[in-house]
């Protein structure tokens, strides 16, 4: 297992995670 490719991995992740939260923040200001 090389840490480098759990860490991108991560990274990817938390950005996928990340837009969703965005777009679920600005809905519930939007309400």
């Amino acid at each position: 297992m090389t840490p480098i490719y759990s860490f991108k991995e991560l990274k990817r992740q938390n950005l996928e995670v990340n837009k969703h939260t965005n777009l679920g923040g600005c809905h519930l200001n939007e309400e």
